[in-house]
């Protein structure tokens, strides 16, 4: 059941596992990667957009951050979590059903807390 948590005693992963976590790491990365370039997005078009040049960038700035969708760039960003929670918890359930004893039991318990 979600939000349960479990625990494992002396537990050692084979190397679907192993290749499993490293995939998990590597999908944490990407969206973690993904975050920073959106949250980068803003500053880029405040201060180095097309119209703006050195004597009404001050102007131009505080213009476009006043006028700003801060929301879509909340959704967006919120979005790009959904997105990391869903690819973790479909990795998470294959391996569940991929793996056998301690290790079927592990995934289980990482899919449920998610």
């Amino acid at each position: 059941m979600k939000g349960n948590f479990c625990g494992i005693n002396n537990f050692k992963p084979g190397q679907r596992t192993r290749d499993a976590l490293a995939e998990v790491d590597r999908i944490t990365r990407s969206a973690n990667i993904l975050t920073y370039l959106l949250s980068a997005v803003p500053l880029f078009q405040f201060f180095a957009g097309r119209s703006s040049y050195l004597g009404s960038s001050v102007f131009s700035s505080s213009y476009n951050i006043s006028t700003y969708d801060w929301s879509k760039l909340a959704n967006a960003l919120s979005s790009v979590d959904k997105v990391k929670r869903e690819q973790l918890e479909i990795l998470a359930w294959n391996m569940k059903e991929q793996t056998s004893s301690e290790e079927s039991k592990f995934w289980e318990c990482v899919y449920n807390a998610l």
